[in-house]
């Protein structure tokens, strides 16, 4: 969702030289795949160390006295990574380009599976707010870090 809305930003401003930086590595390799597919010439130019906002916020290197920083994000993230690299001096234009909303509908039987399996896996900390959160039906969970 975020690669879409950022080439649809890209492609509007003329393609221009940029750098991109990923929150992690799982990200890099997606925006590499997705690249050598296109056949555009964007490169990753940062992955943090550890993927989270507050590394992403505090390793991102800057370039020159002014660097801007375009955040395609969740309606529902954090302002963590804004805020961090606001204090370094960066400045920093989010775009809140999807939210989450729950499920009204699931096929009864991919529901049978995803509760018959030993792993489910989410993409967000906010799916797993969504699922556990007031008026949903309540999982065991063991979060796994």
């Amino acid at each position: 969702m975020i690669l879409l809305a950022l080439f649809v930003v890209l492609r509007a401003a003329g393609m221009p030289h940029v750098k991109i930086g990923v929150v992690g590595t799982g990200t890099a390799s997606i925006f590499k795949e997705a690249m050598q597919s296109s056949k555009e010439l964007l490169d990753v130019a940062f992955a943090p160390s550890k993927a989270t906002g507050k590394v992403s916020a505090t390793k991102l290197p800057k370039i020159g006295n002014k660097t801007t920083v375009l955040y395609p994000a969740s309606e529902k993230a954090s302002n963590e990574i804004e805020e961090g690299l606001s204090k370094r001096g960066f400045e920093v234009i989010r775009m809140n380009t999807y939210t989450m909303v729950p499920v009204q509908n699931v096929d009864e039987m991919v529901l049978k599976q995803a509760l018959a399996s030993p792993v489910v896996t989410v993409a967000s900390p906010s799916a797993i707010r969504a699922e556990t959160g007031e008026g949903r039906t309540k999982c065991n969970f063991e979060v796994l870090t």
